[in-house]
């Protein structure tokens, strides 16, 4: 649950933690998110499994969360898997252990700033 700690250390809001990647798919047809972050190695399907039916669209998840953004959790950072995890349809990974400035810098890169008008 360190991603649960960062959360709360950075202040993050509105999230759902799940154990499996089905579990997220389940998750992605009935909600939506502005962000996925996937474990490489969840049980049952696999991050890349997962991310692969994400960006399927339905009948895996409701076809608004098919283009989120993606970050994958992973100790497998070699360039071929870097690769697969692209083919995947996976922005960018984050290497285990995870330090919170590499995810907060793999999160800035992947979504958009929030515009504030005064």
């Amino acid at each position: 649950m360190l991603c649960k700690h960062f959360a709360d250390v950075c202040g993050w809001e509105d999230m759902r933690f799940v154990k499996s990647g089905q579990a997220a798919l389940d998750e992605l047809n009935q909600h939506t998110y502005d962000l996925v972050l996937l474990d490489i190695d969840m049980p049952g399907l696999t991050g890349v499994e997962t991310a692969e039916r994400i960006r399927a669209g339905q009948p895996y998840v409701r076809d608004d969360n098919a283009q989120l953004p993606i970050i994958a959790v992973t100790s497998s950072v070699q360039a071929h898997q870097r690769l697969r995890y692209s083919e995947a349809g996976i922005n960018e990974c984050v290497s285990k252990p995870v330090q919170i400035g590499e995810l907060r810098r793999a999160i800035s890169h992947v979504t958009l700033p929030v515009a504030t008008y005064e």
